[in-house]
């Protein structure tokens, strides 16, 4: 328990830190010449913000933030080859490496802990599309070179046919209640699919007409 506490208190220390930080580096430019848009660097919660306070208006000065960050909720595999435990570990370390990948550098994208449950198979996250893309190819990829060690570690021809890349993933499913502006969930199996790379890019299709989706 004394380690969940302290480990919890390095969470939000480097929460706050990432705050402060994105306070420092906040921009709103002015609307572009002929376009109705200004460029910004917000951080996620400062956003949230805005966007509350512009929904609570009967005509609010902000008609879209682009990109839109999603809630999503990552079914982890509890028959990976670790275990939840081990899938779960990987999903946490692995959260940044993908924002890496996309250029994503909102430091209020991440593990929504307030909402963490260890003992649960799911973790519950918020991230913009291409971040979710991204970290759906991150477990393919990682998946993938595994089995193949595994393979190359065996001179056994049966044992070789039972090594499975989307058994070894981390992620079962991704669900993104908030991603359709109709209200539908967008929901994506990613394990047992024959071509991982473009299943990761038809989440990232979904997500993104979700996004340009017209408000009804």
């Amino acid at each position: 328990m004394a380690s969940d506490s302290a480990e919890a208190a390095k969470r939000e220390e480097e929460r706050h830190v990432e705050l402060l930080k994105a306070v420092d580096e906040l921009t709103i430019e002015p609307p572009l010449p002929r376009y109705p848009y200004s460029l910004a660097r917000l951080h996620a919660s400062i956003i949230r913000r805005m966007q509350s306070a512009n929904d609570r208006m009967l005509i609010g000065p902000i008609e879209r933030i682009h990109p839109k960050r999603f809630e999503i909720i990552i079914d982890l595999n509890l028959t990976h080859r670790g275990g939840r435990a081990e899938a779960r570990k990987w999903v946490i370390e692995n959260i940044d490496e993908a924002k890496k990948r996309a250029g994503v550098r909102d430091g209020g994208q991440g593990i929504l802990w307030q909402k963490d449950q260890p003992s649960s198979q799911y973790l519950f996250a918020r991230l913009e599309a291409r971040a979710i893309s991204a970290l759906v190819q991150l477990d393919i990829d990682t998946a993938t070179t595994e089995a193949k060690k595994l393979s190359a570690a065996t001179d056994n021809v049966a044992l070789k046919k039972q090594i499975d890349a989307p058994s070894l993933r981390a992620i079962v499913v991704i669900t993104s209640p908030d991603a359709c502006a109709s209200g539908e969930s967008t929901r994506v199996t990613i394990r047992r699919t024959p071509d991982g790379r473009d299943e990761a890019m038809r989440l990232l299709d979904q997500l993104c007409d979700a996004l340009l989706e017209p408000r009804p």
